[in-house]
């Protein structure tokens, strides 16, 4: 909470113009909330405005140079657990909570994989799927279904929809880093 108080006071700042100190502190927040997907942004911000710093570079670069993993779920618990255990295995994660957001998400960030949940409001996991495949940066991106449902029907709707690979809800960390380990 302290974290998300900072970040509302330092985007305050930045509404009042360019910001250097107010980007790499909105920065440093979203690092401690294992959110550096969300810092690297703000990073990016602030070395325009200081290009030769070379502290700020240090740490685009060494966030910039961590996989990008696109997770989207509607369960904001599901998001939670996927972003913070990937983070502290060394990816960057960014969140989405419905299709339409996955889908302007991806193609904006090009992720090198999406973990993509089937069951959303706007539009479904599959849909998701077939409009990712439909987009030439994105048609070769690994697509790994979740899912509460284990049947051998669903695993080949996913597959129809042109996934990947499936993970059945729950997961553990162990399952969700090998998924990763074998695609990226």
């Amino acid at each position: 909470e302290l974290l998300r108080r900072g970040i509302a006071k330092w985007q305050t700042r930045l509404t009042e113009g360019p910001s250097f100190e107010a980007n790499v502190n909105i920065a440093r927040a979203y690092c401690n909330m294992n959110q550096s997907a969300m810092a690297v942004r703000f990073l990016q911000e602030a070395a325009k405005l200081r290009p030769h710093d070379t502290e700020v570079r240090h740490a685009l670069e060494s966030l910039k140079s961590r996989r990008l993993v696109l997770a989207v779920d509607d369960s904001a618990t599901v998001r939670k657990f996927v972003a913070t255990n990937l983070e502290r295995k060394g990816y960057r994660v960014l969140s989405a909570a419905d299709g339409v957001q996955a889908i302007a998400m991806a193609a904006e960030s090009k992720p090198d994989l999406v973990l993509l949940d089937i069951t959303m409001p706007k539009i479904d996991g599959h849909e998701v799927c077939r409009l990712i495949r439909k987009t030439p940066d994105s048609k070769r991106v690994p697509v790994v279904m979740l899912s509460g449902r284990d049947g051998f029907f669903d695993k080949m709707k996913g597959k129809v929809a042109g996934s990947t690979d499936y993970i059945t809800k729950p997961f553990d960390v162990k399952t969700l880093t090998g998924v990763l380990e074998r695609y990226i």
